[in-house]
């Protein structure tokens, strides 16, 4: 049975354009597997903290070396990292912010990319632990116009950062031009089409 996971990462909740994007991909998602299971994992709300050096040293240790307070700073890296080896499928809705990723959706990634929980390092290099999950889409939701040029920095650092824990290169579908108020309603309604079109 399919379980997705929805990352949100707007600081609008489910009113943000990359949220009402990502709606859409869950009513056709739903339709399409109506016994799935989907979760929701919003970064911004609980905020997740930015890692700390005692979090990042907890992860370092073996298990037999870790202390009561080790365990417990492990506890919401173990519980994010639970939700994507449980997942089959990966949706992401993010918004572009200041030419980056939000903040709290890095928070989000500095607390589950762990060695020997989502990767590992072999003799032939770095190896993905998350090949449970099948297929990763990303709504993107931008102000400007930035799709294939220097400035879009999300789309190479997202494929190679899910790549490197064994999640599928991701689909993305963008949604451009959405400060303007003359492209905004027009860019949004074209990125739905191409949600109505993806393989689900």
């Amino acid at each position: 049975m399919r379980r997705l996971l929805f990352v949100r990462a707007s600081i609008f909740g489910d009113e943000g354009s990359s949220s009402l994007l990502a709606a859409s991909f869950l009513t056709r998602f739903s339709t399409a597997h109506p016994d799935a299971t989907v979760v929701l994992r919003d970064v911004q709300q609980p905020a997740i903290p930015h890692l700390d050096a005692a979090t990042f040293h907890a992860f370092g240790k073996p298990a037999d070396a870790l202390t009561d307070t080790d365990r417990a700073l492990l506890t919401r890296s173990d519980a994010l990292i639970s939700e994507l080896r449980r997942a089959t499928d990966l949706l992401i809705a993010m918004p572009l912010y200041n030419f980056s990723i939000p903040s709290a959706f890095k928070a989000w990634i500095d607390h589950i990319a762990r060695t020997q929980q989502t990767f590992r390092y072999t003799a032939a290099g770095p190896e993905g632990l998350l090949g449970n999950i099948r297929n990763c889409w990303v709504m993107a939701a931008r102000g400007g116009q930035y799709e294939g040029t220097p400035l879009d920095t999300q789309t190479p650092y997202l494929t190679a950062m899910l790549g490197f824990m064994g999640i599928p290169k991701p689909v993305f579908v963008y949604a451009e031009g959405l400060a303007r108020a003359a492209t905004h309603s027009v860019a949004l309604a074209q990125a739905h089409q191409r949600v109505a079109q993806l393989d689900l």
